[in-house]
């Protein structure tokens, strides 16, 4: 996690998949040696309604390899690969999260007091 870079999206993040946002969902869209994409959840909802406020929060959420930072800039970068490339390079659309935790950089997000 970059904590540093994207403090606010990447507790969003961090937030999203300790709900279980995530688990489940399919990438919907990918691009070889480019990116692939996930978020949309199945339902009537155009995205993740936060249950505290009911308002619609809407980040990317995609996962870029390495070298191919050409959306730095105009979107937040909230983490890194940090191992898993060849799986990453083998995910297609017909594939689908079975469940997302973050396992490295907590420790960079300062938590609200």
């Amino acid at each position: 996690m970059d904590g540093y870079s994207a403090p606010i999206n990447g507790g969003n993040f961090v937030d999203l998949v300790q709900r279980g946002f995530y688990d489940g969902l399919p990438f919907i869209r990918s691009e070889d040696n480019f990116f692939v994409q996930t978020g949309d959840p199945v339902g009537a909802e155009e995205g993740f309604i936060d249950p505290k406020t009911k308002q619609y929060r809407s980040i990317p959420n995609e996962l870029t390899p390495p070298g191919f930072n050409l959306m730095d800039g105009r979107y937040s970068v909230v983490g890194y690969l940090v191992q898993g490339k060849e799986v990453l390079e083998e995910l297609t659309d017909q594939d689908k999260i079975i469940t997302a935790k973050v396992v490295y950089g907590l420790n960079n997000l300062v938590q609200p007091s």
